[in-house]
């Protein structure tokens, strides 16, 4: 990776760079750009898994003041309850409701939170993202707030190794959209960039131009990610593109002209 970190810094500090990347295979240029995601990747990996080991042994500290003081008895599918209902706690931004004689729409005028029904529990993120899981595929017994937090207590390990898989599968998740999306995004480029091209009659194919823009898409992927790792160094998108065709275009000015 050395080496590709170095072959960055020279591209990005000459503009005839391009007369290099062309010789280069469409393959080759493809790997050079996707190595700087899974780097990427492989930095947020590194830091979930971090906030994980921190937080994982403090887990039934923080949730002791978050965790409503109820008891709820899953038995067959169903759920009961002795607290009057329906139980709600929360505030405008989530909320949590127990209500075993209650509807679906008992969460509809609240942005985000969560409903015990009879026989379902509704999580709802936002309006496009309500999900439904049926007690039946809970096993029985009864959960209080002591209950959960001794088990969370008692089995730490296991919650690590369940946050440890869900990052994994969130890593792999994110980074395959991610280069989808942005392959597409590279795609859109490279047709500009060869427009472009035969405009100012500079000899290169579409594979040429290809090659090009992967390279020009390097430092604003990582200005984007910057801008994610931290909250605090938001980046415009237009930034971004301008950086991706003034190193495209500037690579693509100093080629040799057509004859």
């Amino acid at each position: 990776m050395i080496a590709t970190f170095k072959e960055t810094l020279a591209s990005l500090q000459d503009l005839k760079y391009g007369q290099i990347i062309i010789k280069k295979t469409v393959r080759q240029a493809l790997w050079y750009w996707t190595k700087y995601l899974f780097l990427i990747a492989a930095i947020g990996v590194i830091l979930a898994i971090a906030a994980l080991t921190y937080y994982a042994p403090q887990l039934p500290k923080l949730l002791a003041g978050q965790i409503p003081d109820i008891d709820l008895t899953i038995r067959n599918g169903l759920a009961s309850t002795t607290v009057r209902q329906p139980f709600v706690a929360g505030d405008g931004k989530f909320v949590f409701i127990l209500n075993t004689t209650g509807k679906l729409e008992d969460l509809d005028k609240y942005p985000a939170g969560i409903l015990i029904l009879e026989d379902r529990i509704v999580a709802k993120k936002d309006t496009a993202d309500v999900r439904i899981y049926p007690l039946k595929d809970f096993p029985d017994g009864t959960f209080t707030k002591p209950v959960i937090l001794d088990w969370l207590k008692r089995n730490q390990l296991s919650v690590f190794g369940v946050g440890f898989a869900a990052i994994l599968l969130a890593a792999v998740f994110i980074t395959s959209f991610t280069w989808i999306w942005k392959i597409g995004g590279i795609a859109i480029s490279t047709l500009l960039i060869w427009v472009v091209s035969r405009l100012i009659k500079r000899a290169i194919s579409i594979p040429d131009s290809l090659k090009l823009v992967l390279h020009a898409s390097v430092l604003p992927i990582l200005i984007s990610a910057v801008s994610v790792l931290s909250p605090a160094a938001k980046v415009s998108s237009i930034i971004q593109l301008g950086l991706l065709l003034l190193y495209s275009l500037g690579w693509l000015w100093y080629l040799p002209k057509a004859k």
